[in-house]
């Protein structure tokens, strides 16, 4: 059985990203200090008397005698001189240091001189956010073999300072973001020997062209060249190594295929915000790979009949964000395989019935949310490996079972948020036997009638989740309503109209309403749901609460409560006994004008509690010592004139204490 977990309030919530190169440099420090070397401290290579260098601070970069020196927001104007002589000075355990990085950001460079780095191993170099205008021919001098990425984002650069960077061997990423750089000469790389040069950044310059071989030379891997002013590209202007090109955000009129001809080793092509009005093909390229192409934010209005007939094989296909409104049953002839297609926020009205023929065996993911369709299209009939299918924000009044009768074995996600449906569309849901997410918010859904959710035949089904918000569901009087639904972890029935629930609606769910009309706490409804984590009963008509009410609720973290009608808070309210994981009691914004000195006795697990803008007028003595892991109290917007001595002080943990009226 699945842990019950729930969230009913409508929220966004971001998932947190952590790239590998962060988690590699969070290893090195964390066995930087498991070996109790310092990882900051000041610099102190440089012994001379007022030395620019003790402005800056050096860091331990991998826990092996390689540092990191690090300077910011400096008044130089060039970069001072690194004494070579003196590395010695800067050692800790008879560790010698070497300077290996270097940045120098935010501060007023505006001239990199000759010989500025020489005789140090320095591999990276950050200038990010100076004034520089120029580079020295020689300024990169003695860094032949050493330097591998180069950042000068943010500066003055009105052109690739590839001369100062001619036998730079080893460089592999080059960063020139937020220059000045308006072209790039067909001879500007040609002598240079940048034979490992891999990555490539001129994102926001001004650049309107690329000329016949003027990247052409380059052994990039990755090249991202957005928002400029790129208007055209020239054949046999790129490298034919590129396997990421981002265009996005410049003034491209249509897919430069005579450009990109020769790059067989493409997988992603991003044109995303550019001027294209129409997708033609070209005889004379064919893509035979698999590709990434994302042509959202442009200006097509409609897909023709082979559109599309320059490329065999798509990862995935972006045409959202466009104003298509109509497709050719012929637009995708010439596909064989795809495993997304975007089609959101366009107008399309219709799909013609063949339109994903071919993609019928590959195709796992398409997303048509916010059009104007009325109904299932019919092109999804012949899909067979569907897995996400997401109609959120059309005009849907009803589902047509035989449209999507194909895909019922494998579809995992069905979104149907912000149409018009009426009633659940249960015949279209039988024998969706993978279906995981559910989405039926934001309709006009009256009713939640017997085995609305769950198999006819009994065997129950997998949904996880289930959003029912923001719909006209007045009560759910059917016991059987939610039958044979297991393994739901959450439930949303938020914003609608509920003010009666059969005391067994919830039996078997770990679910719960917010924003109704409930003028009572569902006790009942809620006794078989043990393992409840998380419980909103927000924006409820709630009077009072049942004596002891977390009681049959022993696993729940989190208690939510705002904008009832709640008076009083009695020592019998809460048992701290019986709710040993209870971690956070919200009570703000009700009508809280008395708590009872032992209301929180016990709860020795709560570290928030708000009983913000109440109409509570004192606290007594001891009203809160009890709580020995308590670390947010809020009490503000109340009238509180009286606090009794030791009612707050005597709470070892507490971190934040709100009594602002």
């Amino acid at each position: 059985m699945p842990v019950g977990l729930l969230d009913l309030r409508e929220s966004s919530k971001k998932p947190v990203c952590m790239s590998l190169f962060s988690i590699i440099i969070a290893a090195r420090i964390i066995f930087v200090q498991s070996l109790g070397i310092f990882t900051e401290q000041e610099c102190l290579f440089d012994p001379t008397p007022h030395s620019k260098w003790k402005a800056c601070s050096c860091e331990n970069f991998d826990g092996e005698g390689n540092i990191h020196v690090k300077c910011s927001r400096q008044p130089w104007t060039i970069i001072p001189t690194i004494p070579y002589d003196n590395r010695s000075l800067f050692s800790h355990n008879d560790t010698v240091y070497n300077i290996v990085a270097l940045s120098v950001k935010h501060s007023s460079v505006t001239f990199i001189k000759q010989d500025a780095l020489k005789h140090h191993n320095i591999q990276i170099l950050d200038l990010t956010n100076n004034h520089i205008e120029a580079i020295n021919v020689n300024a990169f001098r003695g860094l032949e073999n050493k330097l591998y990425q180069l950042t000068l984002n943010q500066n003055s650069l009105t052109s690739i300072p590839s001369s100062a960077m001619t036998y730079l061997y080893q460089l592999r990423y080059l960063h020139l973001v937020h220059n000045m750089i308006s072209e790039i000469k067909s001879d500007t790389f040609d002598e240079t020997q940048l034979k490992n040069l891999h990555y490539l950044h001129l994102d926001y310059n001004q650049i309107s062209m690329l000329p016949k071989k003027s990247l052409l030379r380059l052994p990039l891997q990755v090249l991202t060249l957005s928002n400029n002013r790129i208007i055209e590209i020239e054949k046999l202007a790129l490298p034919t190594t590129i396997w990421f090109l981002d265009l996005k955000s410049n003034l491209i009129p249509e897919i430069p295929y005579l450009a990109l001809r020769e790059l067989k080793q493409l997988r992603t092509l991003d044109l995303e915000s550019n001027n294209i009005t129409e997708v033609t093909n070209n005889p004379e390229v064919k893509f035979i790979s698999e590709i990434d192409l994302k042509l959202s934010n442009n200006r097509i209005r409609h897909i023709k009949d082979n559109a599309f007939d320059s490329f065999q094989k798509f990862g995935r296909l972006d045409l959202s964000y466009n104003q298509i409104s109509t497709i050719s049953e012929a637009a995708f002839n010439s596909i064989s395989q795809i495993r997304q297609i975007d089609l959101s926020y366009n107008r399309i009205v219709r799909i013609p019935v063949d339109t994903f023929k071919n993609m019928a065996k590959s195709l796992k993911w398409i997303n048509l949310e916010e059009n104007q369709l009325h109904q299932l299209p019919n092109a999804l009939q012949p899909l067979r490996t569907l897995e996400i299918l997401n109609m959120n924000g059309n005009k849907l009044t009803a589902l047509d079972t035989n449209t999507i009768n194909n895909v019922k074995p494998v579809l995992t996600e069905l979104l149907l948020a912000f149409n018009r449906l009426i009633e659940i569309p249960s015949q279209v849901l039988n024998g969706m036997s993978r279906l995981r997410h559910l989405d039926l918010s934001k309709n006009r859904i009256r009713y939640v009638r017997r085995l609305a959710f769950g198999k006819l035949d009994g065997t129950g089904t997998n949904l996880l989740k289930l959003n029912l918000a923001g719909n006209l569901i007045e009560n759910i009087t059917d016991s059987g309503a939610f039958l044979y639904m297991s393994s739901l972890v959450y439930l949303d029935l938020s914003h609608n109209r509920i003010n009666y629930l059969n005391d067994n609606a919830f039996e078997r769910l770990e679910g719960v309403e917010s924003g109704n009309q409930l003028n009572q706490f569902p006790i009942t409804a809620l006794g078989n749901m043990k393992r409840l984590r998380y419980l909103l009963l927000d924006d409820n008509p709630i009077r009072v609460l049942p004596d002891y009410v977390l009681s049959i609720l022993p696993h729940l973290q989190r208690l939510s409560l705002t904008r009832t009608r709640l008076q009083h808070i009695t020592d019998r309210t809460f048992s701290g006994h019986s709710a040993p994981n209870l971690r956070s009691l919200n009570l703000a914004f009700n009508r809280i004008d008395y708590i009872s000195t032992a209301a929180f006795n016990n709860m020795d697990s709560l570290e928030q509690l708000a009983l913000n803008d109440n109409k509570l007028t004192s606290i007594q003595t001891l009203t809160f010592s009890s709580l020995r892991n308590l670390r947010q109290l809020s009490l503000a917007g109340n009238a509180i004139n009286i606090t009794m001595e030791r009612s707050i002080s005597d709470i070892p943990t507490l971190e934040n204490l709100s009594l602002a009226r």
